[in-house]
């Protein structure tokens, strides 16, 4: 299984998204997250290099026991996994991830 994510109503911007992640079973062990960030002008981002993606743990206790990584990134996605199968089960978000694109002079 995978787990869902939704975006943060009001916390969006041009070079930022920021999404739940919800792992509602121990099982759920990984799954992507679409960012749908441009460069200016609707222009794909050429290389996913250029994107930074941090996972925060909102519910500490369940999100360390999980061990949330970042573990790839493409032009439109984001890859999240959990090295254990453990710390799910919650119907609330366990964390945030955040995606941001840097600022366009340095783009």
């Amino acid at each position: 299984m995978a787990f869902s994510s939704a975006a943060v109503a009001g916390l969006a911007g041009a070079n930022i998204a920021i999404f739940n992640v919800i792992a509602s079973a121990d099982a759920d062990t990984g799954g992507t997250v679409t960012h749908g960030l441009t460069l200016p002008g609707g222009v794909a981002i050429p290389a996913p290099a250029s994107i930074l993606a941090i996972a925060v743990p909102i519910v500490q206790t369940t999100a360390a026991l999980s061990l949330w990584a970042v573990t790839g990134k493409s032009a439109t996605t984001i890859t999240l996994t959990k090295a254990t199968t453990t710390g799910s089960g919650g119907a609330a978000a366990q964390l945030f991830l955040i995606v941001i694109l840097p600022h366009t002079i340095i783009q």
